[in-house]
């Protein structure tokens, strides 16, 4: 939907082809996406010249997809973001993202931690295979930004201060909201 309504039509069938994708999938936004299609998705948005800042805008656009349906109605039930995310990361996480577990690590008065690493699942599903990549977090931040968005707030500025894909054990992204 993203590349369709900012690039047209054309350029989101041509990456469809390129990732031998059915039209199909653009009629439910319910569906469940493996990892890998993400990931080569971002990695070709990238080779084609894209920045890291319409990967961002990419996840973000999920609020879009997500405002009217189900999964936006629970949202909005909460009445502060440090419920939302301790939430989202104990329970919602698992249906959106099978591939990692998220933890609400801390937060205070202008910022929460979330961490992030590669679940039980999805290691066993793919033998050990890297699971996503650098590019992949970068929607992770678009779509972290957009959760004070169900609660009728502004985009939050969120930030990667560590990263699977750089080494460390885990990665972990700071929500700033004030």
């Amino acid at each position: 939907d993203y590349l369709k309504i900012h690039y047209g039509e054309e350029v989101m069938f041509s990456f469809m082809r390129k990732l031998s994708l059915s039209a199909d999938i653009l009629k439910c936004h319910d569906i469940d996406i493996n990892i890998n299609v993400i990931t080569d998705l971002c990695l070709e948005l990238n080779s084609f010249g894209f920045h890291e800042s319409e990967i961002i805008n990419m996840g973000a656009w999920s609020y879009r997809l997500n405002k009217d349906s189900d999964l936006g109605e629970d949202f909005r039930k909460f009445d502060n973001l440090s419920s939302l995310y301790k939430e989202v990361c104990s329970h919602y996480s698992k249906k959106f993202d099978q591939n990692f577990q998220y933890e609400f690590v801390n937060e205070n008065k202008d910022e929460i931690v979330i961490r992030s690493k590669v679940s039980e699942m999805a290691l066993d599903a793919y033998s050990g295979q890297q699971i996503g990549n650098q590019l992949t977090c970068l929607s992770k931040i678009g779509v972290f930004s957009t959760f004070s968005c169900y609660l009728g707030l502004e985009k939050s500025k969120v930030s990667k201060t560590h990263c699977i894909y750089q080494g460390d054990d885990y990665s972990q992204y700071i929500i700033k909201f004030n």
